[in-house]
């Protein structure tokens, strides 16, 4: 985290000397200043995305906004795929137009073919406006340039393949997941992800 240095005013010596009125007014000016630095991010979701998340705030974190799941859903890492297994995927069913959940279980061994995605998909856009601190907007864009990508899409695509991959597994499929990795020496998400990946 990046701490700047304060800046010198014209009252500083009184500040130092105790003076109330001015700690109160220095106090004040440091959370402005914090407050500025926070950042903005647009983000243009696909309509039928923003009712798939609606739908899972809805059944599973009541109270939340979409807003707040939206951020914190970016901020976290995938529990079972790295950055790089999930731009593999989101770029692989896209062009060939494949069911995303489908395509994982199919690259892990649990189906002998994806099918192509049904019905249309929306174009509508919905954007939200989602605050974040300097230090959570850095992070963010240090992983979307990681993979050679605008912040924007790195979102678009994280979420896309979050949100599916949320309870995507049968506790049978879980559990060979589990062998499977011991065996290789591997977390699940490494497995899976190196599946995703060959």
């Amino acid at each position: 985290m990046d701490f700047k240095k304060a800046s010198r005013d014209t009252n500083f010596d009184d500040f130092i000397n105790g003076a109330e009125e001015t700690a109160n007014s220095s106090t004040t000016s440091t959370k402005n200043k914090e407050k500025s630095e926070d950042k903005q991010i647009v983000l243009k979701l696909p309509k039928d995305l923003c009712q798939e998340i609606e739908k899972r705030i809805t059944k599973r974190v009541k109270g939340l906004s979409l807003k707040d799941f939206t951020k914190q859903f970016l901020l976290e890492d995938n529990p079972f795929l790295t950055d790089k297994a999930i731009l593999k995927i989101y770029q692989e069913t896209t062009f060939y137009n494949l069911n995303i959940a489908e395509y994982i279980k199919q690259k892990l061994g649990f189906i002998v073919i994806a099918n192509k995605e049904e019905g249309e998909k929306s174009r509508l856009l919905k954007q939200k406006l989602v605050i974040y601190s300097k230090e959570e907007k850095e992070l963010l864009k240090q992983k979307a340039e990681a993979l050679n990508l605008p912040i924007h899409r790195y979102n678009l695509i994280k979420l896309k393949i979050g949100i599916v991959t949320t309870n995507l597994f049968n506790e049978e499929e879980m559990q060979k997941i589990i062998k499977e990795s011991s065996k290789a020496n591997l977390s699940p998400k490494e497995y899976i992800s190196n599946k995703i990946l060959k």
